[in-house]
């Protein structure tokens, strides 16, 4: 489980890219000061990194209950910030293109390897997946020039 601040207008396009399995909203902010104050009483509890080879393995926890979470959580948030817990409890289910999830990790950068090739075998958040476990995280390489070729 992860905690993140995410505009509205960028839901479910953060989550996404974060390689979320499944979300629910847990407060929405007038702005950003509101939103600290709730990242940090909520930091005791959840971190705000996710574990990002567990995450391509698509190793998940199928024993989490979103809703008990949250709500479990609205405990530990400062009473006058309260009106601003959702009441809004649907949970968004995020699917990727993945053919095969990889059992190892192995991380490859263009900045020490010119020429990654493979079979892409999925894409989850910001990740490519390609045969044997390579992945690539495309967003670190935002600014970089990539001929792809198929």
């Amino acid at each position: 489980m992860k905690v993140g601040i995410t505009r509205s207008k960028q839901i479910p396009t953060r989550w996404i890219d974060q390689g979320a399995s499944s979300a629910i909203r847990l407060a929405e902010t007038a702005n950003r000061y509101e939103a600290g104050r709730i990242e940090m009483a909520l930091k005791e509890f959840f971190t705000d990194k996710t574990n990002w080879q567990k995450m391509l393995k698509n190793d998940l926890d199928d024993t989490i209950d979103l809703v008990e979470e949250k709500w479990t959580l609205e405990e530990h948030l400062p009473n006058d910030i309260l009106d601003q817990f959702s009441e809004n409890d649907e949970i968004i289910e995020l699917n990727y293109p993945v053919l095969r999830y990889p059992e190892k990790i192995i991380s490859r950068s263009f900045d020490k390897t010119a020429i990654i090739e493979g079979v892409l075998e999925g894409i989850k958040g910001q990740y490519l997946l390609f045969e044997g476990g390579e992945v690539v995280n495309i967003r670190k390489h935002t600014s970089y020039h990539i001929d792809l070729s198929f």
